[in-house]
């Protein structure tokens, strides 16, 4: 596109628009000349192009449009235009020049100039951004402006201590180190070495750590010495002591090190006094202490037949050396046990229990007692062996202070020794006795002969601290019993220990081992440790004796002792029916043992022995033996029947215990009674027949499997000799079971089967829950694998009626 001026037409004069062609715009970058030839209504212009000429006719039609015509051209190529860009300096020396066509685009450089700051590039007084493009030749000029100087300065707590201003780039002089009290200089924030910018240096300390020593110091020796940093606490020694002085205090009172210090202590000479307490000549007591000390009352004294008044002095506070003398009131001589007030510190033997009872002992919770609940002949209190001894000596109750299973040793409530069970004795006012049985839980437990001595002093110092009650001391009779810890020869030392501390500490014995001995205690013990009815009453007599004795009161009863017979050669047994078929079993199965030959009784929780005559020989034999819980059939001639419930059960199984099937049974045919019965070892004349067969054994008794023997009864006479099932709802909620192994049974849904749901070791008490069954295993019973094996969730077969008490249990 070029512009066209006409002249002298006067409508010619403004921009006229024209298209060349061939050529398009692009082809004509630069014109360097151009002609205009005036002519009255035509205009020629001439263009020149490098590699060009043309010549181009204007003129002007009718209606003043604008008509171009091509004249001629010659030379004509297409090309490009180019321009210069001259770059320079304010002083006018070039830095560079540039050949750019009008399309090209360049960026233009940043200067650097020593001492100056570099402003940019300047066409005239206009600064050009970079990058740019020319369209005709072009000069920029680079513009600077000079740096003049920095500024750097060393500043000490804020003071300016040293400030200079030089050109950039010069050298930074440091100062030298500057000092500051009580601190040590680190050195600058900074290390810069040359001036580039204004900058200023911070000094940096670090504080110095002063240390002082402190001592104490006590007749001229240092007792304690310590270096520290200035202002640590001062930590001051106990308090010193010199034999006759009372130490005052420090010479100084300084907490804080501020400098080193000696501190020196200040003692005062004290005087001290003595108190002696004296009870028959002989000094008890003896105290030395500073001038208005407290004075500390020994515990009250004991003479025996004597009763303790007070000391003969009632000072508090200690002004001088002191005496007091223990005054006494002798005892009115007592003559008769009646009305003497007893208590009684005991574990199970000494317990009982029952809601309405006229008497009962002091714990009445859950495992507290024993009698009457596992008793089959101790059934009211007053069979009790301590109940008997009130009531035949004509004596008063004061407290029963016994729990079943507690020990005379340890630190718990329970403890015989602990102040929880002492402090009640009293509560019912002064005793006159008190009698402690202690000791068969400790043997159990594995308490040393030691261990048992100290609860033992203890015991009887803490009563005689209330008052002036004589103290009895029991004896452990005899028995069979092993479990745990417990021996025959540490029963002996027991009691020889509990017979040396009654001399030493002036107490009475009731020796119940004089009595109960290895050849009578199955007549006098309900189970392995317990008396039944015949063991109480003894007791009750043998304790009697004792406490009469020893107030000097005259005892006339005779006490006769049983003692199993020694028994012949070949005999295994001899005992004494006392009833057949004209008594009622149900009324006096509690007294009565009974042998009958006819309308045999089903009494499953009795010890059942079956006897029957053999045709050749006319020898009665055991054909079969049925122990309590048991279910049987009868096919006999006679049937020796012994209730679970009779007084001696227990001395009656064991005096049977090798009675089996075969054994000869001798004894008089008549119908008299009491009758003697023999039991003689066999003479393999038994061979069964129609003099009676023996029971045939249950067809779901299957080897291996766990078999039961009783149902809901016999835990305390049946425990060793078979394991007893319970149902859940008579499963007895005040026994421990601690010596049981215990299974527990419910019943499946989907089938008739049982799943177990719950074992319970030995020695944890039982948590009672839903279920149906309980599975009791005693500790010893070789039938504790089965417990071991079992497991939660295995399936348990019952083969038989478990309810009969005889059926085994398959586990799957």
């Amino acid at each position: 596109t070029v512009a066209i001026y006409a002249s002298p037409h006067s409508y010619l004069f403004s921009p006229i628009t024209a298209t060349l062609f061939p050529f398009s715009p692009k082809s004509i970058k630069a014109v360097p000349r151009a002609s205009i030839i005036s002519l009255t209504s035509l205009c020629v212009i001439t263009l020149y192009s490098p590699g060009a000429t043309f010549i181009l006719y204007a003129g002007l039609s009718a209606n003043i449009s604008l008509v171009l015509f091509i004249i001629s051209f010659s030379g004509c190529k297409q090309s490009e235009s180019s321009y210069t860009l001259t770059l320079k300096y304010e002083d006018g020396i070039e830095y560079k020049t540039e050949e750019l066509s009008s399309e090209d685009e360049i960026q233009l450089d940043n200067l650097v100039k020593e001492g100056y700051r570099f402003l940019g590039w300047f066409n005239g007084d206009v600064k050009v951004e970079s990058p740019i493009s020319i369209s005709s030749d072009t000069i920029l000029i680079a513009k600077f402006e000079k740096i003049i100087e920095y500024t750097y300065k060393f500043i000490v707590d804020e003071e300016v201590i040293k400030e200079e201003t030089k050109e950039v780039g010069s050298n930074i002089e440091y100062p030298a180190d500057p000092y500051k009290e009580g601190f040590t200089f680190i050195g600058w924030d900074k290390d810069d070495t040359e001036l580039k910018e204004d900058i200023t240096f911070t000094a940096i300390f670090e504080e110095v750590i002063k240390e002082f020593t402190y001592k104490f110091v006590v007749d001229g020796e240092v007792i304690k010495e310590e270096t520290k940093e200035e202002g640590s606490a001062i930590v001051y020694p106990s308090k010193p002591y010199k034999e006759g002085f009372r130490f005052i205090g420090w010479d100084k009172d300084d907490t804080e090190l501020k400098e080193d210090i000696t501190f020196t202590a200040i003692f005062e000479e004290i005087i001290k006094y003595t108190y002696k307490f004296v009870v028959d000549g002989e000094v008890i007591k003896e105290e030395k202490e500073e001038v208005g000390s407290i004075i500390k009352y020994p515990a009250d004294p004991y003479k025996q037949g004597f009763i303790f008044i007070g000391w003969d002095k009632d000072d508090t506070e200690l002004k001088e050396d002191i005496t007091f003398t223990a005054i006494f009131e002798e005892k009115e001589d007592i003559t008769s046990l009646e009305g003497l007030k007893v208590s009684f510190l005991g574990d199970s033997i000494t317990t009982f229990y029952k809601e309405g009872s006229p008497m009962n002992s002091y714990y009445g919770g859950t495992n507290q007692f024993y009698y009457p609940l596992y008793s089959s002949t101790v059934k009211t209190v007053d069979l009790t062996w301590w109940a008997q001894l009130l009531n035949n000596a004509k004596m008063e109750l004061g407290i029963n202070n016994s729990w079943s299973g507690s020990c005379a040793v340890g630190s718990g409530e329970s403890a015989g020794c602990s102040d929880n069970r002492l402090n009640t004795l009293t509560e019912n006012g002064a005793n006159d006795i008190v009698i402690v049985y202690l000791g068969t839980n400790d043997l159990v437990n594995g308490y040393s002969v030691e261990q048992f001595r100290d609860a033992i002093e203890k015991i009887i110092s803490k009563v005689r601290t209330q008052g002036s009650a004589e103290v009895f001391l029991t004896t452990l009779g005899y028995t069979d019993y092993t479990g745990y810890n417990y021996t025959e020869e540490k029963r002996i030392e027991y009691n020889e220990e509990l017979r040396k501390i009654a001399t030493e500490q002036s107490c009475g014995i009731i020796p119940l081992d004089d009595y109960i001995i290895d050849d009578n205690y199955m007549i006098y013990l309900g189970d392995k440790l317990h008396y039944n009815l015949k063991g109480a009453t003894l007791l009750s007599k043998i304790s009697q004796k004792a406490i009469s004795e020893y107030f000097g009161i005259a005892y006339d009863e005779e006490i006769k002792v049983e003692h199993q017979e020694k028994l012949p050669e070949g005999v295994l047994a001899i005992i004494t029916a006392t009833a057949d078929d004209s008594y009622n079993f149900w009324q006096d199965y509690g007294t009565k043992i009974f042998f009958t030959s006819k309308n045999k009784t089903n009494a499953p929780y009795s010890l059942r022995i079956q006897i029957s005559k053999d045709a050749t020989s006319g020898k009665y034999y055991v054909i079969s033996v049925h122990q309590s819980g048991e279910a049987a059939t009868y096919n006999c001639d006679y049937l020796l029947q012994i209730s679970e419930a009779y007084q001696d059960y227990n001395g009656m199984r064991t005096a049977l215990k090798e009675v089996v099937v075969g054994t000869i049974v001798e004894f008089d045919e008549s119908n008299t009674f009491p009758k003697e019965i023999t039991f003689k070892k066999g003479d393999g004349g038994y061979v069964g027949g129609d003099q009676g067969e023996e029971d045939e054994p249950d067809e779901d008794i299957i080897e291996g499997q766990l078999h039961i023997g009783a149902y809901n009864s016999g835990v305390w006479t049946q425990y060793e000799s078979t394991c007893i099932a319970y149902s859940q709802d008579m499963m007895d909620k005040a026994s421990t079971f601690v010596n049981f192994y215990i299974i527990k049974l419910t019943k499946n849904t989907e089938d008739d089967n049982y799943t177990i749901t719950g074992l319970k070791p030995v020695n944890e008490n039982a948590e009672f829950s839903d279920c149906d069954y309980y599975i009791l295993i005693f500790s010893t019973r070789e039938e504790v694998s089965y417990y071991n094996n079992a497991k939660l969730g295995d399936t348990v077969i019952i083969n038989g009626d478990i309810t009969t008490g005889n059926a085994n249990l398959e586990f799957k």
